[in-house]
């Protein structure tokens, strides 16, 4: 009899050890999915100037684009004469194209040439060069001293580089093109919109009076390059 009990209590608690059967179907992560974020646009600017373009460029990227549409490279900065900057500008395109393996960057990024008319060689040649191979150009004629002077009025009376650099100097408290080649970032936040909407009208008077982007002077296309660095819709990439 005691052996009888002894094997049923054997068998009992061997039938209880054994695994519960599992449910028949796909099996599902408890962890959950991380979704992808989608890559923003690069926009990549090589800039002629040190101090003066990066450091509004920058500002103004910080401030003035709560929605990131674009990511911004660091800025290369003093990166030489008009011809220089385009031929840099093309090798880094043909660099991004190299590795990623495309013939071309659609939606990938933008390419800028920041630079002066001022007294450089080989103005046009340059222009034309990063026309045919997708690189943007922003161009203040003669100097980016003008950009500065769209924050305050039209400005319209033709200058050469000291001229415009002197008058922003008197107009503009706190900027000295040798001392602090900075335009004051706290005037220049406040009318942001003021110098894009200043800087587009001058820029079709001179087209209207036959001096086409960039030999009138003065003007400057550094509200293209902002309206990029916003993502604007309308703004072709290549």
């Amino acid at each position: 009899m005691r052996f009888r009990l002894w094997a049923i209590s054997v068998f009992c608690c061997v039938k209880m050890t054994k695994k519960a059967p599992q449910p028949i179907g796909p099996r599902r992560s408890l962890s959950r999915r991380v979704a992808k974020a989608n890559p923003l646009p690069v926009l990549y600017i090589f800039s002629e100037g040190k101090v003066t373009e990066p450091e509004y460029i920058s500002s103004f990227y910080r401030d003035c684009c709560k929605v990131r549409r674009i990511a911004l490279a660091p800025i290369i900065k003093g990166a030489g004469v008009p011809m220089t900057l385009v031929e840099k500008c093309i090798a880094k395109k043909t660099d991004l194209l190299r590795e990623s393996r495309m013939d071309r960057l659609d939606k990938d990024s933008y390419i800028w040439a920041v630079f002066d008319v001022d007294e450089h060689p080989k103005l046009d040649e340059a222009i034309a060069l990063a026309a045919r191979n997708g690189i943007h150009c922003a161009v203040s004629n003669p100097c980016i001293e003008i950009w500065g002077l769209m924050h305050i009025s039209q400005f319209e009376r033709p200058s050469t580089r000291k001229q415009a650099q002197v008058e922003l100097a008197r107009q503009m408290p706190g900027y000295h093109h040798d001392d602090s080649p900075v335009f004051p970032w706290n005037l220049c936040f406040k009318n942001v919109g003021r110098a894009i909407q200043n800087s587009m009208t001058v820029m079709q008077r001179r087209k209207d009076e036959g001096m086409d982007f960039p030999r009138g002077n003065p003007t400057s296309s550094f509200h293209e390059l902002l309206n990029a660095i916003q993502g604007d819709e309308s703004q072709e990439k290549k």
